[in-house]
């Protein structure tokens, strides 16, 4: 493969190497051919309005119910339980979550990594929360004696295992720093340790009924307490915003989350009903449906960086930058940066931000100019050393400098958006073209996809990978086309989140395999976005 710098018609993310005559085949499609540089349409900074809310309902069996913009990952409702899911936590990011069993089993999802249970220990008395440490590395496991399990980077800093209680533990949370953690009892009595002040309780009071759940103000300098009945009871800082406490309710509240702006809170109840008060939104409940088990506990995150489920968009590139008008479909745009490592920037990323009203995510293109075979891999000769031989790896060995290359060319893809006054917290690497834009070396190939992964989490954005199908991409990374392809770590090493195309349109978000038999889902990932196409020729995506 000979690297031809800025001598590329790149075709979305499909390029038509000049002088050859033969064109990848993608499913990015053209919507009109730039023939000279155009104008770069600068604006005030844009950024991608892709923070949204909602929350997630946890069943005894594991079922999880996904309401509003938080996405489902998966749940434990298909496995034979030793013991029923108490709790659940969100990973700071909102992509992932842990769910809890009384014997501390844990069940990760998303970019909930697995960090240690106590699944196969002999435990004084079950487990009865969790709560998770603020960089999502760890997590704590509380059970009714007060006991604490830490695992990951969650540090230990006191329990109420060796207390003889008055009544027993329900439940936890964790300061903002993770520094310190909180346990309520069911009579409101609380327990502080680290740097978790105490504000109050209810341990002295004669309550109604008992207490089932607690949350913590943003700042850590306060807290809710909520009973079965939904009265709440508020100390420090936390303002009271409205309880279920003179209502008669179908079932007993068992929970509650705080908003990530702590001016509001959602209640929730046993069988899935939904009680919100203050800046809480209502996204829908379980409330009068037919569950095979009860509702034990509401989660979601302090940011959810997905776009909603079942919403509808479209990508462009710069071959749309002469259109003057907005693409007739979609809510959310994603947009090419580049479409050749170092170069072919597209210059219309802002103009093309606004027909989304900047509800936007960006993605660039990845290739890797490396010749020869597994016993003579050489770098082409138009490859500036400075793409490869500076970076975070040794350059001592070529699978270092492909790691350094794609890391690199996704720096400088960020650096170039930034000019643009474009953001997004969301970025995407297009993989594809085995035969014209990668080496015939798969695991150099791998190296540099990880490189580029690993540069853009470094930014704190969550980083997917594009790709035609699972054949495409295996070809790439394992030299088959049979497979999924090698295993890409997202941010945190959790799964990576997946777009690729698709003629199904969004079934495929949960179909194994497409229409033509390939695999759906690879590199170890999770579909959030499906490509099709419209009978106009645009491409559309489908958020799963």
């Amino acid at each position: 493969m000979t690297k031809l710098k800025y001598a590329k018609a790149i075709i979305g993310s499909c390029a038509l190497v000049a002088g050859a005559g033969l064109a990848q085949a993608s499913p990015h499609h053209v919507l009109g051919r730039l023939a000279s540089p155009q104008k770069l349409f600068h604006t005030a900074k844009l950024t991608a309005a892709t923070t949204i809310s909602g929350y997630r309902l946890i069943s005894a069996n594991g079922t999880v119910y996904t309401h509003g913009g938080d996405r489902f990952f998966g749940d434990a409702h298909t496995l034979s339980l030793a013991e029923p899911i108490v709790g659940s936590a969100p990973t700071p990011d909102g992509l992932g979550y842990w769910l809890v069993a009384s014997d501390g089993g844990i069940f990760s999802y998303g970019d909930a990594a697995f960090y240690g249970s106590t699944g196969a220990m002999r435990l004084n008395k079950p487990i009865v929360g969790m709560a998770s440490t603020p960089d999502g590395k760890g997590y704590w496991l509380v059970a009714s004696d007060g006991g604490i399990f830490s695992f990951g980077d969650a540090a230990f800093y006191g329990s109420t295992g060796a207390m003889t209680l008055n009544k027993p533990i329900v439940g936890m949370a964790s300061t903002p720093d993770g520094k310190g953690y909180w346990l309520v009892a069911s009579d409101g009595g609380i327990f502080s340790f680290g740097d978790a002040a105490f504000h109050g309780s209810t341990g002295a009071m004669t309550l109604n009924k008992p207490i089932v759940g607690m949350a913590s103000t943003p700042d850590g300098k306060g807290y809710w307490l909520v009973a079965s009945d939904g009265g709440i009871f508020s100390f420090g800082d936390a303002a009271f915003h409205g309880s279920t406490g003179a209502i008669k309710l179908n079932k007993p509240i068992v929970g509650m989350q705080a908003t990530p702006t702590g001016a509001g809170y959602w209640l929730v109840a046993s069988d899935g009903g939904i009680f919100s008060f203050g800046d809480a939104s209502y996204y829908g409940s379980q409330g009068g449906s037919q569950l095979t088990s009860p509702i034990i506990g509401i989660n979601t995150s302090n940011q959810t960086v997905a776009t909603a489920s079942g919403a509808t968009g479209f990508d462009v590139s710069n071959f749309q930058c002469a259109s003057t008008a907005s693409p007739a479909t979609g809510t959310f745009a994603i947009i090419e940066v580049n479409g050749w490592p170092f170069s072919a920037t597209n210059p219309c990323i802002t103009k093309e931000a606004s027909w989304a009203g900047n509800n936007y995510q960006l993605y660039t293109f990845l290739a890797l100019p490396i010749s020869g075979n597994t016993s003579n891999p050489t770098w082409n000769p138009s490859t500036p050393t400075t793409d490869y031989s500076v970076g975070p790896k040794s350059t001592t060995d070529i699978a270092s400098q492909a790691y350094n290359y794609g890391y690199n060319a996704a720096k400088y893809s960020y650096a170039a958006a930034s000019s643009q006054g474009a953001t997004s917290n969301i970025w995407w690497i297009d993989v594809e073209g085995a035969t014209n834009y990668w080496s015939q070396i798969p695991s150099l190939n791998v190296a540099a996809i990880q490189g580029a992964a690993d540069y853009l989490s470094s930014t704190g954005v969550v980083v997917g990978l594009y790709s035609g199908n699972a054949g495409m991409y295996a070809q790439i990374t394992t030299g088959t086309t049979s497979g999924a392809g090698a295993i890409i770590a997202g941010a945190k090493g959790g799964p990576i989140p997946l777009w690729f195309y698709s003629a199904s349109g969004s079934a495929a978000c949960t179909a194994t395999t497409n229409p033509s038999g390939n695999l759906n889902p690879f590199a170890g990932g999770i579909p959030w976005y499906i490509q099709s196409q419209l009978p106009n020729g645009m491409d559309v995506d489908y958020s799963c």
